[in-house]
């Protein structure tokens, strides 16, 4: 039983931050399950791919919850998600394939990577002086490496799209809102594929490492907190917003190299 209730504080956690940062929730859902299934010796040397398929199911709820909020308050930019969605989609085929075929230890390093690099991109960033929308640079390649790199690690991508559309002139809060859009298509995506990889092959399931009681319990918590999130971005300083994002990267990827 008490699982259960570790399960539910963190998807209120990860639902609010994921709401409010634009995450999708994957940066509290990865670690948190790891430390779960780790604590209660469930799933045995495939503890962080499980928590990273169960997590990717998670954050499709909770980034759903949060784009309905972001997109009732008019703060997402739709032509820039139309413009990296079918990059993303290639993306998430190609980390679908990687995380069948990694092994757990390189996935903690690059995990632990990954978010210090961007964190400490965030802190630094100046905010550009020509606030003109030109076009995203690279924006085909960028999305593919999105799509894969946020499936690889069982993430909404906002870690890397909220900076990329922040960059190039949009505002945080837009660009976390439309971060959550993107994190609504990478999990959408990975699960189709996930679920059609188990129906036309058994090397190498994926869906064997999913927890449906995790899933269940978290999706549930993280509706409610991931629109209460999404509703603080709005009355929120931009300034405070990429401050707390850079340094919950870096809380974060310490928690999981530390593991």
């Amino acid at each position: 039983m008490e699982i259960f209730l570790f399960y539910i504080l963190t998807g209120l956690a990860g639902g609010l931050i994921g709401g409010f940062l634009g995450l999708g929730g994957g940066i509290v859902f990865v670690p948190s399950l790891l430390l779960i299934f780790t604590s209660y010796n469930i799933y045995e040397g495939y503890e962080l791919q499980s928590a990273i398929i169960t997590s990717l199911g998670c954050v499709f709820i909770s980034s759903l919850s949060a784009m309905i909020t972001h997109n009732k308050n008019n703060l997402i930019l739709w032509d820039a998600f139309n413009k990296t969605s079918l990059g993303i989609s290639v993306g998430v085929l190609v980390g679908i394939f990687l995380l069948s075929n990694s092994a757990t230890e390189s996935l903690k390093n690059l995990y632990s990577f990954l978010l210090i690099m961007i964190s400490i991109f965030m802190i630094y960033q100046k905010t550009p002086k020509d606030k003109t929308k030109s076009k995203y640079k690279y924006v085909h390649s960028f999305s593919i490496f999105v799509g894969s790199i946020s499936t690889l690690l069982g993430i909404g991508g906002g870690t890397l799209t909220t900076p990329y559309f922040n960059f190039h002139g949009e505002d945080i809060k837009r660009s976390i809102a439309t971060a959550s859009a993107c994190g609504v298509l990478i999990a959408s995506v990975a699960i189709v594929s996930i679920l059609i990889q188990n129906f036309i092959s058994e090397k190498n399931n994926l869906l064997v490492l999913f927890s449906p009681s995790a899933f269940l319990c978290i999706s549930i918590a993280s509706t409610f907190s991931a629109s209460i999130g999404a509703s603080m971005t709005v009355k929120s300083k931009s300034r405070n917003l990429k401050l707390l994002f850079a340094t919950s990267l870096v809380i974060v990827s310490l928690t999981i190299l530390l593991n």
